[in-house]
């Protein structure tokens, strides 16, 4: 992989990785919609993208799994490229 596909990899990666951490960590607090009949509560962006009608658990740990996993990746592939220069 090339120097400059790296980068951008490792930069997406983090910039994935840090707002699904931010998204999954911060809440917006929703009020009652009785056109959608979307309940009252705290949701995160994607669960209001998702449209769903109310907040979930599992949506806010699968967002901090994936932003978690995204940043070791960008961590593992920066380390890799270094460790091939080392050699």
């Amino acid at each position: 992989m090339t120097s400059v596909r790296r980068i951008l990899l490792v930069l997406l990666l983090l910039t994935a990785g840090t707002s699904l951490l931010l998204d999954g960590a911060f809440f917006v607090l929703v009020p009652f919609d009785p056109v959608t009949g979307r309940e009252r509560g705290c949701f995160t962006m994607a669960e209001l993208a998702l449209g769903l009608r109310s907040p979930t658990s599992w949506a806010r740990m699968l967002e901090l799994a994936l932003g978690a996993a995204a940043i070791v990746t960008a961590w593992r592939v920066r380390r890799e490229k270094r460790r091939r220069a080392a050699v």
